[in-house]
């Protein structure tokens, strides 16, 4: 099974010294991603990352990488620098197919972001496939995958192929990075040789 994740590009944002150029949506789309292929025994599963970037943006790849995707493509070309959204949607849809034919496509989206979330269902009728959004969580293994709606928390089987926008909204963002700065504050506690004994 083959799982794309569009990435969106970001700038690179420096917190206490650390380069944070993913941000939560995506990374929540990325970390999905990459479970269900952890949890996939029967049936070998990789997880592509996806995004429209110039080759100096390949930091975000390199992040994307480091969250466990197995390949990952930018697609850079002037001409895609002054796309509408229908050439996005053109220049996207065209890279999946390259790329494969993936069962599933993934984008995390900001829950009030109402232009990714119409970017997201014009994918899908581009590719022919089903759409899912408000989704907060994708699991599964082996093509039995399940998501989880916002509007009724219930968990509902995902047909394939299937285009799944991944909701991140504004409360877990900021949950998400309250919990970040603490545990960059947590204490880091030091032992030299003569408090383990070693001298």
């Amino acid at each position: 099974m083959n799982i794309v994740v569009i990435v969106k590009r970001s700038d690179a944002l420096n917190v206490d010294d650390k380069t944070i150029s993913i941000d939560l949506a995506d990374r929540m789309a990325i970390e999905s991603a990459v479970k269900i292929k952890e949890r996939s025994f029967m049936i070998p599963t990789t997880v592509t990352a996806l995004c429209i970037a110039p080759a100096e943006a390949s930091h975000v790849i390199r992040d994307c990488f480091s969250l466990g995707v197995d390949s990952a493509y930018l697609l850079d070309d002037p001409l895609f620098e002054t796309v509408d959204l229908d050439g996005l949607i053109n220049v996207l849809s065209k890279g999946i197919k390259k790329i494969g034919t993936p069962e599933i496509v993934m984008m995390g989206a900001n829950s009030t972001d109402q232009v990714l979330v119409t970017l997201g269902k014009s994918l899908a009728d581009v590719l022919n496939y089903k759409y899912l959004s408000g989704v907060d969580n994708l699991e599964g293994q082996d093509k039995r995958i399940t998501a989880k709606l916002r509007k009724n928390q219930d968990r509902t089987p995902v047909d394939l192929p299937s285009f799944v926008n991944l909701s991140a909204d504004i409360e877990y963002q900021f949950s998400k990075a309250k919990m970040i700065m603490r545990l960059y504050k947590k204490e880091v506690k030091m032992l030299n040789a003569r408090d383990i004994e070693f001298v």
